[in-house]
Formats: C-alpha cells, sequence, structure tokens
C-alpha cells in the first residue's frame, strides 16, 4: 500500500516539473530572430578577409540588431516598450508576466530552445524593471527575481 502511494506521489510530482517546463514563444522573438537570420547571411567568410573579417561583419550585425530590436529581458526593451505605461498598466502586465513566467522554461535551456522562445530569466528582469522604473517600488538588493 504505502508502495504504490510513494510511486503515484513521484509520477505526479515529475509530471508537475514536466507541466512547468513549457517554451513561450513571443512573436517579438520571433521577428528579431528572423532578422538576425537576414543579418548574418550578409556576412561570408572569404579567404582574403579570413576569419577576422567574418568576425567583425557578426559583430556588427549584432549591434544592428541590438539598436533596432533589442532583446526581451533587457533594460533596452523595456525602455523602448514599457516607458509609457501608467502605474494600473503596469501591475496587469506584470500578473501577465508572471502567469507567463510561471510556465516558461530556465535560460539553461537557452542551447535548445524554440525559436522565438522567451526564458524566465528574461521575464523576471521585464518584472524588476516594471516595479522598480514604472511602480517606483524601492526594491531590495536581493531582489533581483522580481517578484
Amino acid at each position: 500500500m504505502y508502495k504504490s502511494l510513494f510511486l503515484s506521489i513521484i509520477v505526479v510530482s515529475v509530471s508537475n516539473i514536466c507541466a512547468a517546463n513549457k517554451s513561450v514563444i513571443d512573436d517579438y522573438q520571433l521577428e528579431r530572430e528572423a532578422l538576425s537570420d537576414k543579418l548574418d547571411k550578409q556576412c561570408k567568410y572569404s579567404k582574403d578577409g579570413g576569419v577576422e573579417k567574418l568576425y567583425q561583419c557578426k559583430m556588427q550585425a549584432l549591434k544592428k540588431l541590438n539598436e533596432k530590436m533589442p532583446s526581451r529581458g533587457t533594460d533596452e526593451y523595456c525602455e523602448r516598450h514599457y516607458n509609457k505605461l501608467t502605474k494600473v498598466q503596469a501591475k496587469e502586465l506584470i500578473a501577465d508576466l508572471r502567469r507567463s513566467r510561471d510556465v516558461a522554461r530556465s535560460s539553461i535551456f537557452r542551447r535548445d530552445g524554440e525559436r522565438g522562445e522567451v526564458f524566465e530569466e528574461d521575464l523576471d528582469s521585464e518584472v524588476y524593471w516594471l516595479r522598480k522604473n514604472i511602480l517606483k517600488e524601492k526594491l531590495m538588493m536581493y531582489d533581483d527575481r522580481g517578484f
């Protein structure tokens, strides 16, 4: 009896852990990755320029990408997208971001992430930015998760 109860608890726990690790796909992030691919295609290896020219081209492409479409979770993204929100709008957005964060995967999965995926740390950063800059909350030094 105890053995079957123990096994059923383990099965439920494992299924809950797996259910929490879903990919959160964002249209903005998909568009950003498409632009990144387009900019990267402009960089080609040549025997004349070698690896150094290819590297410089890739760095320029990354700089253009970040200027045009900053990545989710960065201060630049938050300033562009959230700076004009009212406190009421910010609170609603924080609730939405937290719901998404609860199902998002950790950035440790970034290497095998899906196209357009936003990770829990990105969402935490956005919540933190909103609380600090829009709601003007005095956050503790270690209150870095945004909650």
